[in-house]
């Protein structure tokens, strides 16, 4: 038998965080300031996992302690949804609020979902 992560517990209306590089931000059309680009939610190919953090169990702190120079963006999992992908926890040593974004990341998706990200307040690049 097989255990697969489960989506249940984790609710549309929480929050999930990923590092964000400075080569993966982008300027705002509205001219304020930067957002993260697509490419902040593409990892590997389209259906590779992109690792996200679980807001009410970790910190911006946290997960940037061993990335200098990175940025923390956070977005609803219900945006995630209703793009037709999923939040999956995928817990690692020391983060049990580790998950990931599952399904196919086309482009736009990755695009929609970056326009719907805000960075963390002391986390972003303006």
């Amino acid at each position: 038998m097989t255990s697969e992560p489960s989506v249940e517990h984790i609710r549309d209306n929480q929050t999930i965080m990923r590092r964000v590089r400075a080569d993966q931000t982008t300027h705002r059309r509205d001219g304020a300031g930067k957002r993260p680009s697509s490419n902040a939610y593409i990892q590997g190919t389209p259906d590779s996992d992109v690792s996200v953090y679980l807001t009410s169990e970790t910190t911006p702190a946290r997960i940037t302690q061993h990335y200098p120079g990175t940025f923390v963006a956070e977005v609803e999992v219900s945006v995630i949804r209703r793009l037709g992908l999923e939040v999956e926890r995928q817990p690692i040593p020391g983060d049990p609020g580790h998950c990931n974004i599952t399904g196919q990341k086309t482009r736009s998706i990755a695009t929609a979902i970056a326009k719907s990200a805000r960075w963390m307040q002391g986390y972003g690049p303006d």
